[in-house]
């Protein structure tokens, strides 16, 4: 099976494409339009890094303290035990010597 080779379209008289003055100047109000739009986004992507460090310090800080307030309990139930236990001996030795 053959097949008919593509014919180019013909184009209506009198079209001619636009031809842009001042080129340069485009260009380089695209150039800066986009660098501008990557230094806000580079900017931006920054601040969430610096928004995202500082939350994990505030969060690392606060399970700090919570630790720090729990070893403080957790002490002070360890001196109470260890009263408790104290007497405890001296009372089996009391009922001992007795």
């Amino acid at each position: 099976m053959q097949v008919d080779p593509i014919k180019p379209t013909l184009k209506a008289p009198g079209i001619q494409p636009l031809k842009l003055k001042y080129v340069k100047l485009l260009s380089n109000v695209a150039f800066k339009f986009n660098l501008r739009r990557f230094i806000m986004a580079d900017a931006q992507g920054r601040e969430v890094r610096r928004l995202q460090s500082s939350t994990a310090l505030a969060a690392a800080r606060w399970q700090v303290n919570a630790w720090r307030a729990t070893r403080d309990v957790l002490r002070e139930k360890l001196v109470e035990a260890e009263t408790q236990h104290l007497e405890w001996e001296r009372k089996c030795k009391e009922i001992k010597n007795k």
